[in-house]
């Protein structure tokens, strides 16, 4: 081999060969294109699952802020101001409780079992407050209801009212100053006499027996008083009450025999379609009455039918349906009117009540003028100090106004 041709073959190995790097085929530039996808695909999802998670944490924040508000506008309204109090609180540690609850790991079960734990004992003390509170007996209640030995918790309702019914005996046996004494009898004890319905003991008094006596013979400085009986035993306070009470009976079995009738306490108005009918009701009125023991004012009794009388103040008039109010009322308030209006403003409280009374009687036939015209008179009667004392009237002038108006429009 000639110099020139070792030359060349230095030179031919001496030339660089091709890199893989340098000159790349087509397959390894498509290997290197998918780990690029792959690392910004997984790069994307890392920032996706992050944003899902803190989106996750924020609403399951707002649900509970939203739950915890929520209870707190329908939390349960207990009578006690310091259960309420105190069951507020016990509601705000709960939720606490139950957001820490959530925000321990599962692997932590010691943790999980505390909190749970503290969880129930605060529940059992929220229901013992409702307890107390719904109890007439409060915390007594709950005393009994802890020391009861069931367990079952199908039995709790029974547990309640057994607990409330042991604090309510407890109560009165306190309240009692003494338990009841009962009295053994001895075979050798005599029999006991048959005790008078009188001598009962009542709060440690011993009403005296009934004590009888032979009759007494009439003296000579015996005085006998004639009431006439026309006076109530027991004055004129109890009077609506016994009127009402006594004739209902009797009223109802006028109606139920056909009669219409109306009464008020002792004044009553019948009424027939006819005047043979009329007369027949009122006969049958009189004779039960004197049947069931009253006493008839004759004087004062119509029971012969007539077209036009006067009852209740009010003169009722059946031939043209009307009613007016009498004439001897009429007077009567004028000269009230009169009387007041010349002593002007010296009167008092009771004098000037007296005139509005009669004013006001007067409504079933003038209608509400009698309540819009005495306002003033009304003001000034509930500004009184005493009854029997001068009135001191704030508006004298609207006052004087009603008083001349009634007196000239009656």
């Amino acid at each position: 081999m000639s110099d020139s041709e070792k030359l060349l073959d230095s030179d031919h190995e001496s030339l660089p060969g091709p890199s893989v790097h340098s000159l790349p085929d087509g397959s390894s530039a498509h290997h290197t294109g998918n780990n690029d996808l792959v690392d910004t695909f997984s790069l994307f999802k890392t920032y996706l699952d992050g944003k899902i998670a803190t989106l996750h944490k924020d609403l399951t924040v707002g649900n509970e802020n939203f739950a915890t508000k929520l209870k707190q506008e329908v939390s349960v309204k207990l009578k006690g101001e310091g259960n309420q109090i105190q069951f507020n609180f016990n509601c705000e540690i709960m939720a606490d409780l139950v957001k820490l609850q959530k925000r321990i790991p599962d692997e932590d079960a010691a943790c999980l079992k505390l909190v749970s734990g503290a969880i129930l004992k605060v529940k059992k003390c929220n229901k013992l407050i409702r307890i107390a509170d719904k109890s007439t007996t409060g915390w007594k209640t709950v005393r009994e209801y802890e020391s009861d030995d069931l367990a079952s918790d199908s039995e709790d309702e029974k547990r309640i009212r057994s607990a409330e019914s042991r604090a309510i005996r407890s109560i009165k046996e306190k309240k009692r100053p003494h338990p009841y004494r009962t009295v053994t009898a001895t075979v050798s004890a005599p029999p006991a006499p048959m005790p008078n319905q009188h001598n009962v003991q009542q709060n440690n008094y011993q009403q005296p027996p009934f004590r009888t006596s032979r009759r007494r013979e009439p003296s000579s400085h015996d005085i006998c008083y004639n009431c006439n009986q026309l006076v109530l035993a027991f004055g004129l306070s109890s009077a609506p009450y016994l009127f009402t009470k006594c004739l209902r009976p009797i009223v109802k079995y006028w109606r139920k025999n056909g009669v219409d009738i109306v009464l008020y306490l002792d004044d009553g108005l019948g009424m027939g379609k006819n005047k043979q009918e009329a007369s027949e009701c009122s006969s049958f009125v009189k004779t039960s009455l004197l049947e069931a023991g009253f006493l008839i004012n004759m004087d004062k009794s119509i029971f012969e039918p007539v077209q036009c009388l006067e009852w209740l103040g009010l003169v009722w008039d059946s031939s043209d349906f009307s009613i007016s109010i009498s004439d001897r009322r009429i007077d009567n308030t004028l000269t009230s009117l009169v009387d007041i209006l010349n002593n002007f403003p010296n009167f008092t409280a009771r004098k000037l009540a007296q005139v509005t009374g009669k004013v006001i009687s007067m409504s079933p036939v003038m209608g509400n003028i009698t309540s819009l015209m005495t306002r003033y008179l009304h003001w000034a009667i509930e500004n009184r100090v005493k009854w029997d004392l001068k009135l001191i009237l704030e508006c004298p002038d609207c006052v004087f106004n009603e008083l001349t108006f009634w007196l000239n429009n009656i």
